[in-house]
């Protein structure tokens, strides 16, 4: 099943915000799924169009601390937002943000991201009353957040293949009131590849998933199959990884 609704736009840059979500790439795999004579005449069946339920307060609350929600149901929620995108570096400078270019205000973003569920305007954990969950990160990035947010959970286990260095690894081990950097804790199994070492990384990504497979049977398996991986992305954080389209294919394909 395939959620997309064309009348919620995937590009932040109305609101100012320069990270490279472009509206045309979502245009284009739709339209790719969609010239497949047997995909097109079963759309019905795995695509839904319209989106009409919107995240509540208490569906936060299930993943999120209460001081955060409280925060975006309040006048801080501009704040908030910067805060969340990381639209202002540690000198205190706009960082992918160029407000002057902005035709609608930031805190109006906020009410698209509660009806759109997307790896760059959520990243959450998902909670459980019971059952066993399996999450697979293959983004480019170390998946510090899930890693941090489902840390003692044993009905979670967390899988993360990304670049060795680079954010959110070249953040200092500590935070500015002495706690330990919440970026360093470890996945169930970290899977890190140095640059260079893409040809290693589909079978490092196999072991990884193996060890993955030897724990309990999972109800669920979340999968973050990110693009940034891929050589050609334009994603400035994620240059030091560089896959070729085949070995993303492969890694989707395994995962």
């Amino acid at each position: 099943m395939i959620l997309y609704d064309p009348r919620i736009p995937a590009s932040l840059i109305e609101f100012g915000i320069q990270i490279p979500i472009r509206e045309s790439r979502t245009v284009k795999t739709f339209q790719a799924l969609l010239d497949d004579p047997k995909l097109k005449s079963l759309h019905k069946h795995w695509h839904k169009d319209r989106i009409v339920e919107m995240l509540t307060r208490d569906d936060l609350l299930r993943v999120h601390s209460a001081g955060y929600v409280e925060r975006l149901f309040s006048a801080v929620l501009e704040q908030e937002i910067i805060s969340t995108f990381e639209l202002i570096d540690a000198k205190g400078k706009y960082y992918r943000y160029a407000p002057e270019t902005a035709t609608r205000p930031l805190t109006d973003l906020f009410e698209r991201v509660l009806m759109k569920s997307a790896g760059t305007i959520q990243a959450a954990r998902l909670a459980l009353q019971h059952g066993f969950c399996l999450i697979i990160d293959g983004d480019a990035h170390k998946g510090d957040g899930t890693a941090a947010l489902t840390a003692g959970d044993d009905s979670i286990r967390t899988l993360s293949v990304h670049m060795a260095s680079g954010w959110p690894l070249d953040c200092p081990a500590l935070l500015a009131d002495g706690r330990p950097n919440p970026s360093f804790i470890p996945s169930d199994i970290d899977i890190p590849i140095e640059s260079g070492e893409e040809p290693y990384y589909l079978e490092r990504l196999r072991a990884g998933l193996r060890n993955l497979e030897e724990g309990d049977k999972a109800d669920l398996a979340i999968v973050v199959c990110g693009a940034d991986p891929y050589e050609k992305d334009e994603l400035p954080s994620a240059t030091p990884l560089k896959l070729s389209l085949n070995q993303m294919f492969e890694r989707d394909r395994r995962i």
